[in-house]
């Protein structure tokens, strides 16, 4: 190889190394909405396995979850397809779900390489309603979080958050129990 290819290749590696430093190791959002609905109704409106799974969905026309339960239980892990240039395949288990207040999960997005990261939803009673926080944060550590400089989790999933606690809303409020099945 010629030493000037070398060189440029060397000097390549050098600078993503010194440019994933500055970078943040995590992307996060945070979503929050005030539904008009007691916490247990929305609870059990976020377990649904119906809506849980159009949730997580969204993107995927040709998911790869099936149910036949109409709750989401902990540990309960599903799949689907995504179309992204860095992740194929991604997955969810619900890994704690305190009735009326919490529901943690963690995901992996499975693609060139394989990254993890966790979701959080909060009910707090504010009044007669309920505020929900939906918070999502992905690790990319160095000297992959250079990738962020390419990819703005806000930026390219933002709107599907806001949408899926808009459908929670319009779901949670209404006057009569949602038949998603």
């Amino acid at each position: 190889m010629h030493p000037f290819f070398l060189s440029a290749i060397t000097l390549f590696i050098l600078a993503v190394l010194g440019i994933s430093y500055f970078l943040p190791e995590k992307q996060e959002i945070t979503k929050i909405i005030t539904i008009e609905a007691p916490p247990e109704k929305i609870y059990n409106q976020l377990l649904s396995a119906q809506f849980f799974l159009s949730q997580m969905n969204q993107k995927d026309s040709a998911s790869l979850n099936k149910t036949d339960s109409t709750q989401a239980v902990v540990g309960a892990t599903l799949r689907w397809k995504e179309d992204s240039f860095f992740y194929k395949e991604a997955q969810i288990k619900l890994t704690k779900a305190i009735p009326e207040k919490e529901i943690d999960f963690n995901i992996v997005l499975e693609g060139i390489k394989n990254i993890d990261g966790f979701s959080k939803i909060l009910l707090n009673v504010k009044d007669k309603a309920t505020q929900v926080t939906w918070f999502v944060s992905f690790s990319t550590p160095r000297p992959w979080n250079v990738a962020n400089l390419f990819y703005n989790l806000e930026k390219e999933r933002g709107k599907d958050f806001e949408n899926g606690l808009i459908t929670l809303k319009l779901f949670s409020e209404a006057k009569y129990e949602a038949n998603l099945y």
